[in-house]
């Protein structure tokens, strides 16, 4: 989470929103890149993620809630 705030932080920084002297990344430019980086920022914590007993119980309780009986 830290990291994904640093980024975020250079970027803006660096970016449209920084200061006009350093500024060289234009408005679609770090847009973009801020979805890149929100992207692999979130597919990294999915995978990072662990799945628990209770986790795992509510996983089946909706599974079997969604199909008709």
């Amino acid at each position: 989470m830290l990291g994904l705030f640093f980024a975020i932080y250079l970027l803006s920084f660096y970016g449209s929103f920084g200061v006009d002297t350093l500024s060289f990344l234009s408005f679609p430019t770090d847009t973009i890149i801020a979805a890149v980086i929100v992207l692999v920022f979130h597919y990294l914590a999915v995978y990072t993620g662990f799945r628990t007993d209770s986790i795992e119980e509510v996983s089946r309780e909706q599974g079997s809630a969604a199909s008709p009986v």
